[in-house]
């Protein structure tokens, strides 16, 4: 029987007989294509001169082989050298192909196998298979192994790999115990690698280290725990399918089987069997199977035999053997390779959560391509190399090794559908997170609704519209204020304190626009005596919480949970001290601390404008307990005049240093007066500019010093400046400015009062030359208008006094030096400072001024007009809907301000207010009014 030899440089070579597989592949893996990698050579000489040797007529049939100096064997000496091989049985069946099952029971490799262990029985699904003492070469005792040579090449190929693999195994050799260790670190230094590798060197003793690493590997895989110790990491078991569990056993069977044939294997398989608890989990299984583990760990027992076709010393001509035996080193090596990055990999990912990949995944399916097509060269020479028998066996083998393939692949179908279904309840149950994270984020946006005075908030119309300081005055005073805001030892509470005009609300708008440009005013309240609400406390906390709250987001969530429901008409009928509790201090102490250094301010300004005197030592005190927030670091900037019941309150604080106070007329007196000169200055080099005053200088130096020494003797007042300014200088209604100036500096020559010397000109300008009757409902009309619980429109307060508006828009503008007078008829008339009505109701200056305002009478005045213009205007179905059971949040806020004008709804608002404010009983007005509209 003649022989053909196929080969290549570098490959391994299978014998046969001519014509039957020389060209066989039926060993191949169908996915291996015919491009060869570049390590696949030309034919091997030897196995060329070989082939040349056994073919029928060849005229060298007698030539020796150069490389081993051997005789070229005949077909006698082929068939003597075959005789040495086991016989096998030609007819030997092989498995049928197993149909895919989601029901099996835990697979035996012996079962999915073409071949079986002695001893083992089938199971009753598949055909009897022959014993392995009939299909098994024998083992020569002392015969060397191949892995240890590849195991070997691997080390001198990849060093690290190989280290950084027995490092890892060398956690398996402590103690059954070991479980009990703690988790050791993933990372470590060189010297501790080095010093925890304690695989031996020695082939036999590392053979007695591995074996009994795969040992407890195999037996822990049958327990059935949910926690495991492996290499040193708990590894516990959450999510498992039936199938997945097949798998880890269909596994396990054949690195059994395969380390009991071959015990030099347990070099490949000894990290594996260790992570074996691992792959229940169908995660990993799938994801073991997707890089090529399941092909590889298949197809073990056909590498295992492999090896055993080299035993039969007297099979081939050494030579051959030696260039086979090369073939097969490589192929080990490829799969040790394989196994040790795999061991590696899913270590990392599975247990010490490295979170990166040795390889990526295309690297994966490159290093199993390998493989496969190792596995080809060495079927191809195998093929020529050895006999039918041997042959036979192989491909036996490789058919068994695809059905078990095919059967782990059906059995990973089921964990993949469970997966996919795992998958799909995850992505449920993320749209229903995400989709509760956005109700949650809508409750947090969702506007608190409280009870606010948006007017005193800082960033409000009035707030921003009112005079700041003049460029380069009141420096020192602003820098004492900014350098107590950033001293991170400085005292909670500033309490800028003076007299009425000199400045005080003007520095602290100075100061609130340059913390709001730092991002650092988080609250602000400023009140304001004669407007409704901003002259009161009920919603001063309420005001400042929501500052705090849009300033300091996080703060929303904390605020909302001290309130519990509270809706803004329970918080107002609270208490001031329970709604500073419910709405600042509970929400900043359960605030979590920010990691800022920033002082971050609140300012309350004009607090003695509060007309609830007996509420500014409570509020005065509440503030003071913001000292105690510890959560962000608040300075709070306090101004007033220097009321009995905000000294008595802080003087405490003042003592112990918690609070700072500043006399503003005392302190930095010499700077007021030059900045007063300045500010003097620069306004009437603007009046000379624009009312082309040709007089120069003008003023004269004396005038200049003259109004000066006005407005800052006794002490200095800002506001004396700026209202001279704004006498002298009308925009709406010009007048000579000199002559304003002159007739200014001539009634201050009577050694009047400052408030005398700043309002007596404007209003002698007003009243005087009108006849007494004239004059007197001029003055009833600014008594009224500085005492009205809010401020309203001009033309309503004449309807509402009953008098005629072509009157009042004659003289009303003459006024503009002490009143904000807007162009809009609809908007309404403000003081411009607080002194002048201070000036109008002082009674202690009764006998000094012509223009005195009863306050009783005026309030009393002003009840009766709100009576009789309710009596007038009042009538059922006002706003004509009829509806007789409409509900008044039902009627649109449009048709109520058509229906119902300003006069007619303050009358109905503020009646009661002008009644307790004049100290009067209820009269026959009154008594009428109740008796026609309220009482049936």
């Amino acid at each position: 029987m003649a022989y053909h030899l196929c080969t290549r440089a570098s490959t391994r070579c299978t014998i046969g007989p001519t014509g039957a597989g020389l060209h066989d592949h039926s060993l191949v893996n169908p996915s291996s294509n015919n491009d060869k990698p570049a390590y696949v050579m030309g034919k091997s000489k030897i196995f060329q001169r070989f082939k040349d040797s056994i073919r029928p007529g060849n005229s060298n049939g007698g030539r020796q082989d150069a490389r081993c100096n051997r005789p070229a064997p005949t077909p006698t000496l082929l068939k003597e050298a075959t005789s040495l091989v086991v016989d096998v049985s030609h007819n030997t069946p092989f498995l049928p192909e197993r149909s895919s099952r989601t029901d099996l029971s835990p697979l035996q490799a012996t079962e999915l196998l073409a071949y079986a262990t002695p001893g083992r029985t089938p199971s009753p699904a598949t055909h009897p298979i022959t014993p392995l003492s009939q299909t098994t070469l024998p083992v020569p005792e002392n015969a060397p192994s191949l892995w240890n040579s590849a195991y070997e090449a691997l080390r001198d190929k990849d060093a690290q790999l190989v280290t950084e693999y027995e490092i890892l195994l060398s956690k398996e050799l402590d103690d059954p115990n070991a479980a009990n260790r703690p988790q050791e670190p993933a990372q470590q230094n060189d010297g501790q690698k080095r010093h925890d590798n304690r695989i031996h060197t020695d082939p036999d003793k590392r053979h007695a280290q591995l074996k009994t690493i795969t040992d407890r590997g195999l037996r822990r895989a049958d327990d059935k725990q949910t926690k495991y110790t492996i290499f040193g990491h708990q590894f516990v078991l959450r999510d498992q399918v039936k199938q997945a569990a097949q798998f880890v056993q269909a596994l396990k069977g054949l690195i059994d089987e395969a380390v009991e044939a071959s015990p030099q294997a347990s070099l490949v398989w000894a990290g594996m069997c260790v992570l074996l608890p691992v792959f229940t989990n169908p995660s990993a299984a799938e994801e073991a199977d997707r890089d090529g583990l399941s092909y590889v760990a298949s197809r073990l027992r056909y590498y295992v035999e492999l090896e055993r076709l080299l035993w039969p010393e007297s099979l081939i001509k050494p030579g051959l053997k030696t260039e086979f035996d090369s073939h097969i080193v490589d192929l080990y090596q490829d799969i040790l390779e394989f196994q040790v990055k795999t061991v590696l990999r899913f270590y990392g990912r599975w247990l010490a959560n490295i979170g990166r990949d040795i390889l990526q995944h295309d690297e994966w399916d490159g290093l199993v391509t390998k493989i496969k097509e190792r596995e080809q060269v060495v079927q191809e020479e195998s093929n020529t190399l050895n006999n039918v028998a041997s042959r036979n066996t192989l491909e036996a083998m490789s058919k068994a090794a695809q059905r078990q393939y095919n059967n782990m692949q059906s059995l990973l179908s089921v964990a993949k559908d469970h997966l996919a279904v795992s998958i799909q309840n995850r992505d449920i149950s993320a749209e229903q997170l995400a989709e509760l994270k956005l109700q949650t984020q809508f409750l947090e946006d969702r506007p608190i609704d409280l009870p606010i005075v948006h007017e005193a908030r800082y960033d409000s119309a009035d707030v921003q519209d009112s005079p700041r300081c003049e460029s380069g005055t009141r420096t020192r005073i602003q820098q004492t204020i900014y350098q107590w805001a950033d001293d991170e030892f400085g005292e909670p509470i500033f309490w800028l304190v003076g007299p009425a005009g000199t400045g005080k609300s003007t520095i602290t708008r100075t100061v609130a626009d340059s913390l709001a440009r730092e991002k650092r005013l988080v609250a602000g309240y400023f009140f304001k005596r004669g407007e409704q609400g901003r002259n009161d406390t009920n919603r001063l906390f309420s005001t400042l919480a929501m500052q705090l709250a849009d300033t300091v987001p996080r703060l929303k969530g904390y605020l909302r949970s001290s309130l519990k429901g509270l809706d803004r008409d329970a918080v107002e009928k609270k208490g001031l001290e329970a709604q500073f509790d419910k709405l600042m201090f509970s929400p900043l102490m359960d605030l979590s601390s920010t990691s800022t250094g920033q002082m971050l301010g609140v300012i309350i300004d004009a607090l003695d404008e509060c007309e609830r005197p007996e509420h500014l030592s409570l509020v005065t005190a509440l503030l003071g307990k913001l000292r105690d927030v510890s959560t962000i670091r608040l300075r709070v900037l306090l101004t007033s005049r220097s009321a009995p019941e905000i000294s008595k309150t802080l003087e405490p604080f003042i003592e112990n240093k918690t609070a700072r106070k500043l006399e503003l007329h005392r302190a930095f007196v010499q700077d007021t007066k030059t900045d007063i000169q300045t500010f003097l200055k620069a306004r009437f080099a603007e009046i000379k500019t624009r009312r082309n005053v040709q007089q120069d200088p003008w003023p004269t130096v004396d005038e200049l010093n003259r109004m000066v020494q006005l407005a800052t003797t006794p002490e200095p007042l800002f506001i004396y400046a700026a209202t001279l300014h704004r006498f002298v200088y009308d925009e709406k209604r010009p007048r000579n400015p000199k002559t304003q100036l002159k007739l200014w500096l001539k009634q201050c020559e009577n050694g009047k009062s400052q408030l005398h010397q700043i309002y007596d000109p404007i209003l002698d300008q007003v009243f005087l030359g009108h006849e007494e009757a004239e004059s007197g409902l001029q003055l009833q009309f600014l008594g009224a208008l500085i005492l009205l619980a809010t401020p309203l429109p001009a033309v309503s307060l004449t309807i509402l006094l009953g008098m005629d508006m072509d009157d009042v828009n004659w003289w009303l503008p003459e006024l503009h030096a002490v009143l904000d007078i807007p162009p809009e008829p609809h908007h309404s008339i403000r003081l411009l400072h607080k002194s002048f009505s201070d000036f109008l109701l002082d009674s202690k200056d009764t006998r000094t001024s012509d223009y005195c305002v009863n306050a009783v009478k005026t309030h009393a005045m002003l009840a009766a007009k709100c009576i009789q213009r309710m009596n007038n205007g009042l009538r059922r179905d006002i706003c004509n809907t009829q509806k007789p059971d409409v509900q008044r949040d039902e009627i649109d806020k449009d048709v109520m301000n058509t229906h119902i004008p300003a006069d007619l709804r303050y009358a109905c608002l503020y009646w009661v207010y002008h009644l307790q404010q004049s100290e009067g009983s209820l009269g026959n007005d009154v008594y009428l009014f109740l008796t026609t509209h309220l009482v049936r």
